[in-house]
Formats: C-alpha cells, sequence, structure tokens
C-alpha cells in the first residue's frame, strides 16, 4: 500500500497509509463496545497475581529510587535505561491515580499537594506491605491516597 499524503486543517502535509479509518455509524458503536466491555467485566483487582509489568514488584524499584532522589539522596538514580524507566513510570502512575482519584472525588488532598510528595508517600505505605507486593501497583497507589486524604 503506498503513501498518500493529506493536509490538516492547518495546512502541513502528513503521510498517511490509509490504514486507520474514521469509523463511521454502526462501527464507531462497535469500536466503543471492543475497548468498553473488557475494561468493565476483566478479572477483578487483587484476587491474582498481577502480570509482571503492573505489579508493585516491578514498579517499586523505580519507586524507590525516585523518592530517594525527592528526598534529596545522592546518586539516587543511575545510568541504567530499565531502572530510569521503572522511575518514569513509577512518577507517571502515581501523578496519574492523583488525578484520577482527585476528579472522582475518591480522594481529597489539598491543592498545595505535589506529585514528588506523592510519590514518597506512596512507597512507603507501599513499602509497609510486602506480603501485597504480588498485587497491582495502581490499585495499591489508590488504595495508600485513600487512606492518607480520605474524603470526609
Amino acid at each position: 500500500m503506498g503513501l498518500r499524503f493529506a493536509y490538516s486543517r492547518h495546512g502541513r502535509a502528513r503521510a498517511d497509509r490509509g490504514l486507520w479509518m474514521r469509523p463511521r455509524g454502526s462501527q464507531s458503536a462497535l469500536l466503543s463496545a471492543a475497548v468498553v466491555i473488557p475494561l468493565l467485566f476483566g478479572r477483578p483487582s487483587g484476587c491474582v497475581a498481577e502480570e509482571a509489568g503492573s505489579s508493585a514488584n516491578y514498579v517499586m524499584p523505580g519507586c524507590r529510587a525516585m523518592s530517594s532522589a525527592i528526598l534529596g539522596k545522592p546518586n539516587a538514580l543511575s545510568y541504567d535505561n530499565e531502572a530510569n524507566f521503572k522511575a518514569g513510570l513509577c512518577s507517571g502512575e502515581v501523578a496519574a491515580v492523583a488525578r484520577f482519584g482527585k476528579s472522582t472525588q475518591a480522594i481529597c488532598m489539598p491543592e498545595t499537594a505535589q506529585n514528588g510528595q506523592l510519590l514518597v508517600l506512596v512507597t512507603r505505605e507501599i513499602d509497609a506491605e510486602p506480603a501485597r507486593w504480588n498485587e497491582g501497583f495502581l490499585d495499591l497507589a489508590m488504595q495508600a491516597l485513600i487512606k492518607n486524604f480520605p474524603c470526609r
């Protein structure tokens, strides 16, 4: 399949292979159902061990390194790409969980709370429960934030 060039609203040319088409009518509903149904009926969290990439065991080394860096400990972050990836993953996931929890009013944290402070708090809370490290990191992070910033 050859390249075609399409022009955006701003007049810039972009390459288009024609692989993605805008869904219309029933296609849109079918696409929405294909995305939403697995999210609604996925396996319940915490019932079985999570996959390696989403478990606290996988993410926590990065959280510990990032937490140490935030607290000012020298050489907390290394030149190891995987360790730095996990540190960034932890930072992003904690920020996303905090924003989601706040938007759904599950977490009532002060406006002045910073992502770094939340990351240190989540790291301490999850490290305090090593028996749960095989569970999903996002679930544990949400529970830690709800425990520390409950909505009354």
